[in-house]
């Protein structure tokens, strides 16, 4: 692919394994259990967007709220409150019972998220910015607005399908129930063109980050599990020292 079809990911060095960075306008499944990145992984793909390759972009939190993630990502030094008034950040919250996206309530615990309103609002909040990169954080979070898993499945095919009828280059967060799994439904990685794993990897008496490439549609890539770690400035692989660790996709 040439240069201009592929989007820079912003996470360290990770361009050199994926050849360029990722197909543009493709959905990226980042998975892994908890505690791995994703989240981190997710924002700093849209901070490196906005502010290094002039790309707007959506954070789509679906657990956490959204004072809560601004919080988090001040440690990087991530100033999302600023990008959102600069209105090249958009963040879409069906998280919290002050969201923007109408629920309908059956009880105290359980709120069904209107999926119709929910993408209406998605496409309104990326047509008003010229969003080009979208983060959902997370998939499973939708288990708390929809109850059926079945429609669950078919939530997550109509997010995909309007994200790229919109042309956004677009990462879904995700996690498996199991160790190794992809995914908690069984879909995200059949309609997602790429699957990148995270994980922590128990290796010589303690615990290892490491970043594997499961699929990438539409260029060569590394396959191998590689080292990664948390800095100052966010997450950073190292594909110069490809490691032989054992990866949880392996066990």
């Amino acid at each position: 692919m040439a240069t201009k079809d592929m989007v820079p990911t912003g996470i360290g060095q990770l361009d050199k394994l994926l050849n360029g960075g990722f197909p543009r306008g493709r959905c990226i499944l980042v998975t892994g259990s908890c505690g791995t990145g994703k989240s981190i992984f997710g924002v700093q793909f849209l901070f490196h967007g906005i502010t290094d390759c002039d790309e707007n972009g959506i954070l789509i939190t679906t657990e956490e709220s959204p004072s809560a993630v601004k919080g988090n990502m001040k440690s990087f030094n991530w100033d999302l409150e600023k990008l959102e008034r600069e209105h090249k950040l958009g963040i879409i919250d069906v998280a919290t019972p002050k969201s923007r996206v109408a629920y309908t309530g059956r009880d105290q615990v359980t709120r069904l998220i209107n999926m119709n309103t929910f993408l209406m609002t998605l496409t309104q909040v990326q047509k008003s910015i010229d969003a080009k990169r979208v983060v959902v954080d997370s998939i499973p979070g939708l288990e708390l607005m929809i109850e059926d898993p079945a429609e669950i499945r078919h939530a997550i095919h109509r997010i995909v399908i309007t994200l790229r009828e919109l042309g956004c280059t677009t990462l879904l967060i995700s996690e498996g129930m199991k160790r190794g799994e992809v995914s908690r439904f069984g879909v995200e990685e059949f309609v997602s063109d790429g699957v990148i794993f995270l994980e922590q990897i128990r290796h010589a008496g303690k615990f290892e980050r490491g970043l594997t490439i499961v699929k990438m549609r539409g260029t060569n890539h590394e396959s191998k599990t590689c080292p990664m770690i948390i800095t100052e400035k966010g997450m950073m692989v190292i594909p110069t020292q490809v490691t032989s660790l054992p990866s949880a996709l392996e066990l």
